[in-house]
Parts: structure tokens; sequence; C-alpha cells
């Protein structure tokens, strides 16, 4: 990271388009294309700073050349795995929300969400303390808990689908697979470097709701620095799983 700062460009790029959506520009009437357009590009840039990656493991200079292989190469891979993965929680999210209705109604939702709207600050966190929260309520958060639990693991699972597609040119859906099978023959070294990334984000987190304005820039810094660092991390240990990542160009020879 340090002795090549292009690496830091892609994430900055991909940043950039998903807070697109809600910027100045957009409306209500735009902002579902402009949600889609933006994340369909974040999803391509993906590629490229894979293929970057590939080369900083293999101790070469990342390049923008690499960077439009990487798109040209495995674009499609990327944007059908991350459009399958978060239609597979949506899927997961709109079950849960069937069962929640038939179990325990949305109108006992609908009523209780209509019944914060008038409280002062002090009655509103009174009332949103778990244990007097009416039991219809209670139910629909424990479901949606264990919808967040296990789209969680959904993305501990899938955590080297990206690094494989890159390294091994594998169609997204081989990927998943062999995501799978690298977390349990390694999982008590994944697991530990998923801990560590969990804190980095828990500090990044902390820092930018200290809401003051120096904090909040060096939360976002860190940021910036744990999502590029694991994102390394993780495709090192593809490399070390799988033997030493090839080119964009060595593949396709």
């Amino acid at each position: 990271m340090m002795k090549w700062p292009s690496l830091w460009l892609p994430p900055l790029l991909i940043n950039a388009l998903q807070t697109m959506p809600g910027g100045a520009f957009t409306n209500s009437a735009s902002q579902g294309i402009v949600a889609v357009t933006s994340n369909l590009g974040a999803f391509m840039v993906q590629a490229g700073w894979l293929a970057m990656i590939v080369q900083a493991l293999k101790q070469e200079r990342p390049k923008m050349a690499d960077f439009k292989s990487g798109v040209n190469a495995h674009w499609g891979n990327f944007v059908a795995g991350n459009v399958a993965y978060l239609v597979l929680l949506g899927l997961m999210l709109a079950a849960t929300a069937l069962i929640a209705d038939s179990q325990y109604g949305f109108g006992a939702l609908r009523d209780w969400y209509g019944s914060l709207k008038d409280l002062t600050t002090a009655q509103l966190q009174a009332a949103l303390v778990y244990d007097k929260l009416p039991a219809p309520v209670r139910g629909w958060f424990a479901l949606l808990l264990g919808w967040f639990v296990t789209a969680v693991l959904v993305t501990f699972l899938l955590v080297f689908w990206q690094p494989l597609v890159a390294t091994r040119d594998m169609a997204w859906w081989n990927a998943w697979g062999a995501s799978v099978r690298l977390i349990f023959t390694r999982f008590g070294q994944v697991l530990s470097v998923a801990m560590l990334q969990l804190t980095g984000f828990f500090m990044c987190f902390s820092l930018v709701g200290m809401s003051s304005p120096f904090t909040v820039i060096m939360g976002l810094t860190l940021f910036l620095f744990v999502v590029i660092y694991f994102k390394i991390v993780y495709a090192a240990i593809v490399s070390d799983a799988f033997g030493p990542p090839a080119t964009v160009v060595d593949l396709q020879a």
C-alpha cells in the first residue's frame, strides 16, 4: 500500500460512485437510475482494482493498463456476482418479512412506528427499550436480527470470490463455491483476519461518530485504509492457497 499508492485510487472511485445516489444532482425521479448505474460502475471498478492487486502480489508495479485489462477481462463476472449477492440478500430479507408478517402482522409494526412520531426525545429513548416494546415488535426485531446475522455469515463465506475471479479466472458461481471451500480449509486463519477487519471498521465508525471534523477525517481515512488493506490480505490468502496469481495476459494466453 505504501510502495504503490495507485492501489488507493480505485477504492476512492468506488466510494465516489456509491455516494452519487445521495448527491446534489439527483432527485426522487432519477435517484433509482443513478443508484443502479453508479453501483454497476463500482462493480466494474472492483474488477480493475483486483487486477492491480494481482500485479502487486507478484511484486510488480500495478499500472492503469492492468486496471483496464482487469475491467475488460472480468467486468461481467464482477457485475453478475455482485448483483447475484444483492439479490440473494434481498430474497432472504423478503422471506424474513413474509414470515414476520404471517406471525406478527405488518399492522402491529406500522402502528407502533406511528406511535413514536409525537414523542419527545426522552420519551422516545424510553419507548425504544427492548423490554418495553410490544411483543409483535420484538418478534419483528428478532427475525430481522436473524436476517442480519445470516447476511453477515453469507458475506463471510463469500469473502474470497472476487480474488478468485481475478486471480484464477473463475466464473462467479464457481468462485462462490471455491470461496466456501477455502473458508473451511483455513477457517482459523480467515476468522482471525475477519475479526481484525471488523475491529478496524468499528474503530472507523467510532471516530466518525464523535462528530468532530478531525475525528471524522481520521475515521474516513482509516476506513479507506482498512478496505484496501484487507482486500489485499484476502487476495494474498488466495494466492497462498492456489499458487502465485497469474496476470490477465497470462490467463488469456
